[in-house]
C-alpha cells in the first residue's frame, strides 16, 4: 500500500485535470453564500464553472438555497465510519454519470446539450474513480448498491404533484447535486481526516457546476415562470424529505431520530 502522503499528492495532480470549466464567477453555495473551504484545503486551486453565469443572468440563483440545512452532528456521525460513507458516495457518483449518459442518449439532436452532458458524465466517472481509490487504499470495499431512500422519497413526493416529467427530472437532478454540494462543503470544513477533507474540497466546485447545469436546462426547456414555480415547490419538498430521513452512513441520510428526541 503506498504511503498516504504519496496518495494525496497523486490525488492533487489528478484534481488539476478533472474539471476544465472556464474561469467565470463562482456560483453561490447551497447554503446561500460563496464556497469557503477551511485550512489545509485547496483554496489556491479553486475551479470556476461557466454554467453558473447563465443561471445568474436569468434569476435562477435565488432558488438554489436549500430549505433544510444539515446540522454539524451529521458530519460527526458519518465520520465514525468513513468507509461506509465512501462506498455510498462512490455509488452516487456512478449513478450521476449514468443519468447524464441516459439523458444524452434521449436528446442526441441537441449538440450543445450532448457536449455538456458528456462532460458531466466524464467528470462524475472520474469522481467515482477518485473515491474508490481512497476506499480501496484504506482497506474498504465497494458494497452492493442499496436502496436510495432519499432519491426514492423525493421522486415519489414530486410525482404526486407532477405536471411535466422532464421538468421534474431536471430540477430534481439539480436538487440532488445541491444537497451533495452542501454535504461536501460540510465534510471539507469539519472532518478531522485531512485526506477526506481534501477530497471533498476538490469536488465542490465541479458539483456546483453540475447543479447549475441541470437547473439552467430547466429554464431553457420551459417558460421561466413555470420552471421558477416548480423549482420553489420541489426545493420545499426536498427539505421536508431529508428532514424526515433517519440516520445512516450515507451521503444523503438524515437525522430524524435526533429531531424526534428533542
Amino acid at each position: 500500500m503506498p504511503p498516504r502522503r504519496a496518495r494525496s499528492a497523486q490525488l492533487d495532480g489528478d484534481r488539476r485535470e478533472e474539471c476544465q470549466w472556464r474561469d467565470l464567477a463562482l456560483p453561490q453555495s447551497p447554503l446561500g453564500s460563496p464556497v469557503r473551504i477551511g485550512p489545509g484545503s485547496q483554496q489556491g486551486r479553486r475551479r470556476r464553472c461557466p454554467l453558473a453565469a447563465g443561471t445568474q443572468r436569468r434569476g435562477v440563483t435565488g432558488l438554489l438555497k436549500l430549505a433544510y440545512q444539515t446540522p454539524l452532528e451529521w458530519v460527526e456521525r458519518v465520520a465514525e465510519k468513513p468507509l461506509l460513507l465512501l462506498s455510498d458516495h462512490a455509488h452516487n457518483e456512478l449513478k450521476a454519470a449514468a443519468t447524464a449518459q441516459a439523458w444524452l442518449q434521449k436528446h442526441p439532436g441537441k449538440p450543445d446539450l450532448v457536449r455538456q452532458l458528456a462532460r458531466v458524465a466524464a467528470e462524475e466517472t472520474e469522481h467515482f474513480v477518485q473515491v474508490i481509490e481512497i476506499l480501496y487504499a484504506r482497506g474498504g470495499v465497494l458494497l452492493p448498491l442499496g436502496k436510495n431512500l432519499y432519491a426514492e422519497a423525493l421522486l415519489s413526493r414530486a410525482a404526486a404533484t407532477r405536471q411535466d416529467k422532464f421538468l421534474d427530472r431536471l430540477i430534481v437532478a439539480g436538487l440532488i447535486e445541491a444537497r451533495s454540494c452542501e454535504r461536501f462543503q460540510l465534510l471539507a470544513q469539519h472532518l478531522e481526516d485531512r485526506e477526506l477533507r481534501e477530497l471533498y474540497a476538490g469536488l465542490v466546485e465541479c458539483e456546483l457546476g453540475h447543479r447549475e447545469l441541470f437547473l439552467r436546462l430547466a429554464y431553457e426547456f420551459f417558460p421561466h415562470e413555470v420552471a421558477e414555480a416548480r423549482s420553489a415547490e420541489l426545493f420545499a419538498i426536498e427539505g421536508e424529505v431529508i428532514a424526515r430521513l433517519g440516520f445512516d452512513y450515507y451521503l444523503h441520510s438524515g437525522l430524524a431520530e435526533r429531531v424526534a428526541a428533542q
